[in-house]
């Protein structure tokens, strides 16, 4: 009954006597897959676009994001694997006795309280805190982390109870995590596994594998991912008449809300996807074929190249056309959008012309 209170007790001790690395709490520590350089291709976007850019997220700078738009070459970072004694897992982090692993705060304490805590002898932790945050990231990360589980491990895969595309995905995959929202592992794995290396490509190309042999063919060949209002505050004021003028142009409309089998069918023969920047254009990374042109909205003075790396894996071609706010929303001009995709080679029956 003891390690419900893990979150309380590892922070108490973590502010006595300091935080500690995961390499020190470890109980071992493995490399799956060493660090190397590699080259990543620049994303397309014309110089009009560059000079609207303004600004960023935070937690990037824009500097930052503007060096990843052209080729450079990169040192991807090792994927290791720690494991650990005596933790408890659940939505917030990972906890020991005496030391938190990797918090994203402390659970509520009546929830923790009530909770029904099962034991098990070995578990495997794959997502990373920042896709406790973000769908996109969990989408992308964490699954594709999930490959690295070994065969006696439990799998510990938790997300907001409210992402239901993330529930769609664990059935549509397959897969059977630990069910409960608090868990004790005598033993529990982790890997870090941030760098796009040659494994962690592996493993998003088998994902995008995975996903596209559970869908049906014979989609559209032009989609419009229309994200409205959903997610972080990127609302296009003239969304309508961008999905008019691209309905004339032979796309297919569907909403990011859609139910999950409905967005995997419309993505699995795409051969250009057009939305907006955020989380959910992770459907696209994993659902699309290869050589897909996605071609994202991106907003000037929040402008980041998120799936930049990513896309690589899928050999999916990346392009931005940057919005401008407009009080509360974004404006994107039409001819902005059809030049971009007649730049990237998509025959337009119907273009946008200026003037």
């Amino acid at each position: 009954m003891f390690e419900r209170f893990y979150p309380w007790t590892s922070f108490a001790i973590d502010r006595l006597a300091g935080r500690r690395s995961r390499d020190q709490l470890a109980i071992s520590r493995e490399i799956l897959h060493p660090a190397g350089t590699g080259t990543i291709r620049g994303v397309d976007i014309s110089e009009t676009e560059r000079r609207r850019i303004t600004g960023t997220d935070a937690g990037t700078r824009l500097d930052v994001e503007l060096a990843r738009l052209d080729d450079r070459t990169v040192e991807h970072m090792a994927t290791v694997r720690h494991e650990f004694r005596n933790v408890v897992a659940g939505p917030a982090g990972i906890y020991t006795m005496s030391h938190a692993v990797f918090p994203t705060g402390r659970p509520p304490v009546a929830e923790l309280l009530r909770a029904r805590i099962p034991t098990f002898e070995a578990g495997f932790h794959s997502v990373p805190t920042i896709g406790l945050r973000y769908f996109g990231h969990w989408l992308t990360d964490g699954l594709a982390t999930s490959y690295l589980r070994r065969e006696h491990e439990e799998l510990f895969l938790p997300f907001p109870e409210e992402w239901t595309h993330a529930r769609d995905y664990v059935a549509l995959l397959g897969l059977t995590p630990v069910r409960a929202r608090y868990a004790f592992f005598r033993r529990l794995s982790t890997c870090i596994d941030i760098g796009m290396n040659a494994n962690r490509h592996a493993r998003l190309r088998r994902l995008s594998s995975d996903v596209r042999d559970t869908v049906r063919s014979g989609g559209p060949r032009r989609v419009f991912l229309s994200r409205g209002r959903t997610g972080v505050a990127r609302a296009l004021e003239n969304e309508r008449q961008i999905a008019q003028m691209l309905k004339l142009n032979g796309f297919v409309e569907i909403s990011v809300s859609a139910p999950l089998a409905q967005i995997q069918e419309a993505l699995h023969d795409a051969e250009v996807c057009v939305s907006m920047e955020g989380s959910h254009v992770a459907h696209a990374v994993v659902g699309a074929p290869k050589d897909a042109l996605l071609l994202l909205i991106n907003p000037a003075d929040r402008f980041i190249t998120l799936f930049a790396d990513y896309v690589l894996a899928q050999d999916i071609r990346l392009a931005y056309v940057v919005c401008e706010r407009r009080g509360a929303a974004y404006h994107l001009d039409p001819a902005d959008l059809t030049d971009a995709l007649m730049r990237n080679g998509i025959d337009l029956p119907s273009p946008v012309t200026r003037g």
